[in-house]
């Protein structure tokens, strides 16, 4: 754009309230969302580079993205572009809430129990929300009850202090951070204060509770690991080699989903989200979310956009069509699943509204816990006797760990896809990890289009046989050079 074509802007643009996506974190001097983006949309086109070496909190980063531009972001502080990553980082709400309920619930109770207290109204126990101290003594608590409306207060009492003594004396048993803070008496920080110093103990033990349990993925896996690495093959958008990397081998557990599914979901999610997309934008929000050695190479990246998309005349990426039809009957499917086994006289829980009540089975709650994410169980006599797991595009190793939750052998247990689909889940079940535990737990496949047909047969029937439906798992009709590497998984 050269310097003669330009028409400043020559106006007061008026400032709007910021938004929640720039409200997830304090930063201070935060600019005008909308004011930023009228000055990237009138001084640059689509496509161009906008850079800002001071990014602060991310403002003209993300404008620019969100107007098409490429963007260059640059601050001397770690936060300043950690807060901009993560808001830029592309995140599946509907996982992202399943995965914010279940960490919810395993540590509201354990977290509840350090700030409880003695509402001096109805002489029940109600939760703190706050404590107000006055130098190194406590003096009010600001609490909610069910006695009374909106929030209460009241003077420290016995009970209150007793309490946190018995939190002072408490051993912090997770990891929180002890590194020390940059000497700035400006901002209050003296030489030797810690992050831990900003917190009480009691915020301590929560916090630290509810790291532990956003990590406990990757706990589980430096637990199990065996220190028995791999070189393997880094190739480019061509499948040229261009180098190694390090890589696990002979891992015989399967508790995490492979990168490979990973990248499948965020593709997923992009492809979902945009009518259509460039490869280049596809592989920036996938290097934001798999950084350093989790970085995927491009040509894994393209496979998958090959998979499930296909190339408009501009040279984009767009969703193929029969993947998002096949998107929006996963539900469907569900639900014939659980009207059948009503028919069939077994209880039923499925993932969707009206049918998600799983009784206490004889199992840990961390088992039970994942056996509410299955699509659909059936039981009978406390005992889980069929599952299903309806899968149209990634996930079928996030499916079989899943399953792996109900221990017994005697469970019968089905992935059921779309027929055209088969050929990319047998290539999947065929890597070691999952074959295993495909073997042991006897899988079985049923297919979209059979199942639907099974059910407009039966859809007016009172009732149906267990042994009449378990007819519908079918050996798919594969090149016989797939039979020969598949031909024990099928039954």
């Amino acid at each position: 754009m050269s310097q003669e074509s330009i028409q400043h802007i020559n106006h007061a643009i008026s400032p709007k309230t910021h938004t929640s996506m720039y409200l997830m974190h304090k930063y201070w001097a935060r600019k005008p969302h909308n004011v930023v983006a009228e000055y990237i949309k009138h001084y640059s086109k689509e496509g161009e580079i906008v850079l800002d070496p001071f990014v602060g909190s991310g403002v003209t980063a993300i404008e620019a993205l969100k107007h098409g531009r490429k963007t260059v972001a640059i601050d001397l502080d770690p936060m300043a572009t950690f807060i901009t990553r993560m808001t830029i980082l592309p995140v599946n709400l509907r996982e992202f809430k399943k995965q914010f309920t279940k960490i919810k619930n395993r540590v509201k109770q354990k977290i509840h129990s350090l700030y409880e207290t003695i509402c001096p109204n109805c002489r029940k126990t109600a939760i703190a929300s706050a404590f107000i101290w006055k130098g190194s003594k406590p003096t009010l608590v600001r609490y909610t009850c069910s006695c009374s409306k909106g929030t209460q207060w009241k003077e420290v009492d016995d009970a209150d202090l007793r309490k946190i003594k018995d939190v002072e004396e408490t051993v912090i048993r997770f990891w929180y951070p002890t590194n020390e803070l940059v000497w700035n008496t400006r901002v209050n920080v003296h030489k030797g204060d810690k992050v831990s110093d900003l917190f009480t103990k009691r915020n301590l033990i929560a916090l630290s509770r509810i790291h532990h349990e956003i990590e406990g993925i990757e706990e589980i896996l430096k637990r199990n690991l065996n220190e028995e690495f791999a070189l393997v093959d880094v190739k480019n958008e061509k499948g040229k080699v261009i180098g190694q990397k390090w890589w696990v081998k002979g891992v015989k557990f399967l508790d995490r989903v492979p990168l490979s599914e990973r990248v499948e979901a965020i593709t997923m999610n992009i492809l979902n989200r945009e009518i259509k997309v460039s490869f280049d934008d596809v592989l920036r929000q996938i290097y934001l979310k798999f950084t350093n050695a989790l970085t995927p190479d491009t040509q894994s990246v393209k496979e998958v956009l090959e998979e499930y998309a296909g190339k408009t005349r501009d040279g984009k990426w767009r969703l193929k069509p029969k993947i998002r039809q096949r998107e929006n009957e996963h539900d469907s499917i569900v639900e014939m699943l659980a009207n059948l086994g009503k028919k069939a006289g077994v209880r039923v829980y499925a993932d969707i509204e009206g049918w998600r009540r799983l009784p206490k089975f004889d199992l840990p709650d961390e088992n039970l816990e994942r056996i509410r994410e299955i699509d659909v169980v059936w039981y009978d006599d406390g005992e889980i006797t069929h599952e299903f797991e309806v899968e149209n595009t990634t996930g079928i190793t996030e499916a079989i760990v899943r399953g792996s939750n109900i221990p017994s052998t005697k469970t019968k247990r089905y992935i059921v896809v779309p027929e055209e689909r088969y050929e990319f889940f047998y290539r999947k079940i065929s890597e070691p990890m999952l074959k295993e535990k495909v073997e042991e737990y006897g899988w079985q496949f049923m297919f979209y289009d059979a199942l639907k047909i099974f059910y407009e047969k039966n859809r007016r029937k009172k009732e149906v046989g267990l042994s009449e439906f378990e007819k519908i798992p079918q050996k798919p009709r594969l090149p016989k050079k797939t039979f020969e590497t598949l031909e024990h998984f099928t039954k």
